[in-house]
This record gives C-alpha cells, sequence and structure tokens, in this order.
C-alpha cells in the first residue's frame, strides 16, 4: 500500500464515522418531524422518499466503516450493500426529477395543476412508487455485476472485470443523461416564467418575483452541479 492509499484510508476511517453520526441523527429527527405532519402534501411525499433514499446511504455506511477497519471479503452480503448504494443514489436522481418536472407543470400550467390539487398526494406517491419499482428492477437485473466473483473488495471491482456495455448505458442514459436534460429543460423555464417583466405581472407571480431571479438561479445551478 503506498502513501496516497494509506492517506485514503486514514480519511475514511476519520470521515465515515462522523458522517454517520451526523447523518443518521438528522435523519431520524426529520422523520420524527414528518410523522407529526397532520396534512399531508405532495411536497411532502416527495421529501420523504427523498429522506428513505438518504437514509439507505446511512445506514450502509457502518458496513464501510467496519471495511476500512478490518476488511470483508467479497461476498453476497457485498452485493446487496452495493445494490442498495445503487438504488439510493438514481432514486435519489430521479425524484429530484420528478419535483423539477411538478414544479415546472405548477408554474406553466397554473390552471392544470390547480384542477389536480384533489389529486397531487396520489399522483406524487404513484410517481415514487413506480421510481422505486423501476430502479429495483434495473437492479435486479443487473446484480450480477455485483457478485463476490466481480469484486476485488467489497466495494470495489476488479479492475480487469468491467461494467457490461448494456448495464453502463442504462446507468448513464436513463439514470445520468435523461434526468439531466430534464432538470435543466423544466429549471430553465421555470426561471424564465418567474423572471419578472413588463408583461409577467400576474397576480399568482407576485410571491415569487419577490425573489430574485439570481436566487433562482444559482439554486437550479446547485442541483444541475449536483448530477
Amino acid at each position: 500500500m503506498n502513501h496516497t492509499e494509506a492517506a485514503l484510508k486514514l480519511f475514511e476511517r476519520v470521515a465515515y464515522i462522523p458522517v454517520f453520526i451526523v447523518g443518521f441523527s438528522l435523519n431520524v429527527t426529520a422523520l420524527c418531524i414528518f410523522c407529526r405532519i397532520k396534512r399531508w402534501t405532495d411536497t411532502h411525499i416527495y421529501m420523504l422518499n427523498l429522506l428513505f433514499a438518504d437514509l439507505l446511504a446511512i445506514l450502509i455506511l457502518p458496513f464501510k466503516i467496519l471495511e476500512v477497519f478490518c476488511p470483508i471479503k467479497p461476498s453476497f452480503l457485498c452485493t446487496f450493500l452495493l445494490c442498495t448504494q445503487f438504488s439510493n443514489m438514481y432514486c435519489s436522481i430521479f425524484i429530484i426529477t420528478a419535483i423539477s418536472f411538478h414544479r415546472f407543470i405548477a408554474v406553466r400550467f397554473p390552471f392544470l395543476a390547480k384542477a389536480l390539487l384533489s389529486k397531487s398526494r396520489m399522483i406524487a406517491t404513484t410517481k415514487c412508487i413506480i421510481i422505486w419499482v423501476i430502479v429495483a428492477v434495473i437492479c435486479a437485473c443487473n446484480c450480477q455485476e455485483f457478485f463476490p466473483d466481480m469484486l476485488e473488495r467489497c466495494y470495489d471491482r476488479k479492475v480487469k472485470k468491467r461494467l457490461k456495455i448494456p448495464f453502463l448505458l442504462v446507468l448513464e442514459i436513463l439514470g445520468y443523461l435523461i434526468p439531466v436534460v430534464i432538470l435543466i429543460f423544466c429549471s430553465t423555464q421555470t426561471i424564465y416564467i418567474l423572471t419578472p417583466g413588463e408583461t409577467k405581472g400576474e397576480q399568482h407571480l407576485q410571491v415569487e418575483e419577490s425573489k430574485s431571479p439570481q436566487d433562482r438561479v444559482s439554486r437550479s445551478l446547485s442541483l444541475i452541479v449536483s448530477f
């Protein structure tokens, strides 16, 4: 092991423990807050699913901490952990994309959004269920990519064992390119519609117009860069 690898291992030992403690505490606190909400909206449903995805990422950290101190031999437990890691990451991407699309529809077609208001929670729930099912099916169909014989260590694939092209295309196109295109389109259109102008003085935009365009741009860019 060279100095770079040793330094990386040391960083992992130091970083994973506080990340798990803080992340787990914050997620449990957020979950308790959600449990006290009496009147749920579609936004609450989206955020709860994001919370579950984030909690999945937090719950596998103890195994990463253990692997740093005591290397775990590749096994089907590692396969499960890697599939869980992929599931939480892509569920988060798809849910953020769904939120962006939801906001675009609400701003671009306010009357349609108002007409669907009574069904908004059902629509949000259906979207989230579909997202989880799609990600679960993709992981189930490609879990052999994370079988023990494909792993060098519990969280590392063998260098010579590359991902199969179909699985790689699914990850890159369905898991990245399509969501980021939707996010960019919806964000730019929403910013354009909500930007104050001579012809955009509608009453339902007054609250949004009080916010600076730069603020909306920075928030949208932060989401895009995170992809």
